[in-house]
This record gives C-alpha cells, structure tokens and sequence, in this order.
C-alpha cells in the first residue's frame, strides 16, 4: 500500500471518528478525556513531521522551546498528527 493510500485511509477515519462525535455532541453523551499535555514535547513532535515533509531549502521550520514547561489541560486526540 502506497504512503497516499494510507494517508487518505487514515484522513477518512478521521472524518468518521468526527461525524461519530458530532452524533454523540448531539446526544449528550460525548465524554471528553483531558490530561495534562506538554506542549514542549508536543510541538518537538511536529516539528519533526513538518519537516520530514518539507523537499525544498526554501522552507525552514523551527520551534524555539521556552526555558520551562509549557503544560495544558487538554484532550490529546486533536493534536495527534496524521502520518504518511
């Protein structure tokens, strides 16, 4: 399976999840799972995937971490990047 079948695979499964959540908004019955997220690491995380899709010098990305941590009470899910 070729890297754009799996990424369209995993973009429609995503869209499932979605519209599966959206029903559950509606119905009240939707539970979120918040925990602490640090957002050092996670931006660390992206920066990694941005740039292993980056073909050209023109584009330069770089995350410039804080002296601390950087924490957030948050749920994870819609920060969770989307392979190739």
């Amino acid at each position: 399976m070729s890297a754009s079948s799996r990424t369209i695979i995993l973009l429609l499964l995503q869209l499932i999840s979605d519209i599966l959540d959206l029903s559950k908004i509606e119905a009240g019955t939707l539970e979120l799972n918040y925990s602490n997220i640090e957002l050092n690491e996670l931006m660390r995380e992206l920066e990694r995937g941005f740039l292993l899709r980056v073909k050209t010098d023109a584009v330069k990305l770089e995350f410039v971490e804080p002296a601390g941590p950087c924490m957030a009470y948050t749920e994870k899910e819609p920060f969770v990047p989307i392979d190739d």
